[in-house]
């Protein structure tokens, strides 16, 4: 399963995109509700500070990515109750905040993605799939949660998680 920020990186790199285009030629791509969200609002809030023009271009960028078939995972009770528990042994995002279309990230910001970055490990916990992202520090926290606390995750088991970089030499 791609996180947001994998996801984003892949398709921005050339060399990534052509490894993810052939990678899902032979694999389903698998992607959390969380991460369409993040997506559209990162392309919404790039077109409402561009020109004319690169709005645009932006739009069918986002256009493109309504289109790019992947397996959807859903929200659900289970990723939920996963997710909740995680927030309860991490509550705190252990990165600091980043610069994102030419604003610096207020603390709340980022606990709010720290929530999605929760609720995306959640889903991957729960379908059991690999967690491919490209930010370790974050999802390093929660993977170290899970083996600390085994006990509040029954019949999980550890997360498995690749950085995006790795896969693309």
């Amino acid at each position: 399963m791609f996180d947001t920020s994998a996801e984003s990186w892949l398709s921005r790199e050339p060399d990534a995109r052509e490894w993810l285009l052939q990678y899902s030629r032979r694999h389903l791509v698998y992607i959390s509700a969380v991460t369409v969200l993040e997506r559209l609002t990162g392309f919404g809030l790039a077109m409402a500070q561009a020109t004319p023009e690169r709005a645009v271009w932006i739009r069918s960028l986002r256009d493109v990515y309504d289109q790019t078939p992947a397996r959807i995972l859903p929200v659900g009770h289970a990723v939920a109750r996963a997710a909740a528990e995680l927030m309860c042994l991490a509550p705190h995002p252990p990165s600091p905040p980043v610069s994102a279309h030419r604003r610096t990230e207020s603390k709340s910001s980022r606990t709010a993605r720290w929530r999605f970055d929760v609720l995306i490990a959640a889903t991957s916990l729960v379908h059991g799939l690999p967690l491919v992202h490209n930010n370790g520090r974050d999802f390093e926290a929660l993977r170290e949660a899970l083996v600390n606390h085994p006990d509040r995750f029954p019949g999980l088991n550890p997360i498995a998680m690749l950085r995006c970089t790795d896969l693309v030499k």
